[in-house]
């Protein structure tokens, strides 16, 4: 490929195919996504700020009667091959599936993979966290439901 340009929030390849960045958070602002399932009194918590069209600061914790359970923070970058196609996932809110910007981190104990998109006209999240060692298999925490935006 020889000519990449940047547009705005698109990118263009060869002066004839675009494709759109990520636009659902707004660099600098901060997004609250939350959910709390009644019947295990757990309250799941992910706060993303967006640094720029490509990378995501995230908090993430969830708790269990009031008390703190999990908590990881760090970046996480868009997975580049958005370029080809959008991830989906399956909103169990709706029961559907919606497409989704994947972002990916790591630190020396846990990979970490966020999505989001949009689905019933709400912007949704989820958070994946799988063992370093374990070749991606999930670890043996609570798996994080959908999330929804508070803010």
């Amino acid at each position: 490929m020889k000519d990449i340009t940047i547009n705005g929030m698109n990118i263009v390849l060869e002066n004839k195919d675009t494709v759109g960045l990520p636009d659902l958070l707004k660099k600098g602002k901060e997004y609250l996504f939350k959910r709390v399932i009644d019947s295990t009194k757990t309250t799941y918590t992910l706060k993303l700020n967006c640094i720029n069209a490509t990378q995501l600061a995230y908090n993430y914790n969830y708790t269990i009667e009031s008390k703190e359970t999990f908590k990881r923070s760090g970046i996480v970058n868009l997975e580049p091959g958005f370029i080809l196609a959008l991830g989906s996932d399956f909103d169990d809110i709706e029961g559907t599936d919606f497409g989704i910007f994947e972002y990916f981190g790591k630190d020396s104990v846990f990979k970490y993979d966020i999505g989001i998109g949009v689905s019933a006209h709400k912007t949704r999240a989820f958070m994946f966290i799988h063992r370093v060692d374990t070749n991606l298999s999930r670890i043996k925490i609570q798996d994080c439901p959908m999330l929804i935006k508070e803010n």
